[in-house]
């Protein structure tokens, strides 16, 4: 286990692949012209594509007023999926933002260079109006990695959250 990376005992990941090699981390940041923020790179040095065990994982919006959803999580990036998510969205995504997990429903969490997590909502739900808006797709949710995983919810996403289906 990297000593980066703080464990999270009650998050269960189901890592899909062998962790990524410092080689592998250069090529992928030569190839698509981004620095991998340094705690990203930590992470997939650990988990490089992981499922958590069951969809369930989230920050409730009652937590987090500013959000328009609550904030399911489902999958976090490999790099190659990282590539991918670029290669698709990366027009989308506010410059420099790196994607590193999904909630299955076309939603994006990215990080930027400085590690702060940010949620990117496909559909446009932002309210431009929070201080922490960065435009009405993208909104910041937590200061690092580790304070997102540790403001994870564990438990069936019931509430109704006011969002539409």
């Amino acid at each position: 286990m990297n000593p980066n990376i703080p464990t999270f005992p009650e998050l269960v990941f189901l890592d899909e692949g062998r962790p990524a090699t410092s080689a592998e981390l250069d090529e992928f940041e030569r190839r698509v012209g981004l620095r991998l923020p340094q705690s990203l790179r930590a992470w997939l040095g650990v988990h490089n594509g992981s499922m958590l065990d069951r969809v369930n994982y989230f920050i409730p919006m009652q937590r987090k007023p500013y959000l328009p959803c609550s904030i399911g999580v489902e999958y976090l990036l490999s790099v190659n999926e990282i590539s991918q998510a670029l290669d698709q969205f990366g027009a989308s995504f506010p410059p420099n933002l790196v994607p590193f997990g999904s909630d299955g429903d076309g939603n994006y969490l990215l990080m930027t260079q400085d590690g702060t997590i940010c949620f990117w909502d496909w559909s446009g739900r932002i309210d431009r109006s929070s201080a922490s808006a960065i435009d009405n797709y993208t909104i910041r949710i937590a200061e690092s990695l580790p304070v997102f995983l540790s403001e994870l919810g564990v438990g069936p996403l019931t509430e109704n959250d006011g969002s539409p289906e």
